[in-house]
């Protein structure tokens, strides 16, 4: 759902589960684009923890002997 006012442009958008109502001077497509890109940002954030936490616990698996 957008409004324009001006030039500005009001659209609400859904990044990482969470409603944001965003103004902007861009159209309301750019502002989906970017939300999109901030929103796979948060998936890949999730994705190099669980990584990290992956790694440690290989190797300390490995250390114990258990692997």
């Amino acid at each position: 759902m957008s409004q324009q006012k001006g030039n500005k442009s009001r659209i609400n958008v859904e990044i990482y589960g969470q409603q944001y109502s965003v103004v902007g001077d861009e159209s309301t497509s750019h502002i989906r684009m970017v939300a999109a890109i901030v929103d796979a940002v948060n998936v890949i954030h999730d994705y190099i923890k669980l990584k990290e936490e992956h790694e440690k616990l290989k190797e300390s698996m490995t250390k114990k002997g258990m692997e």
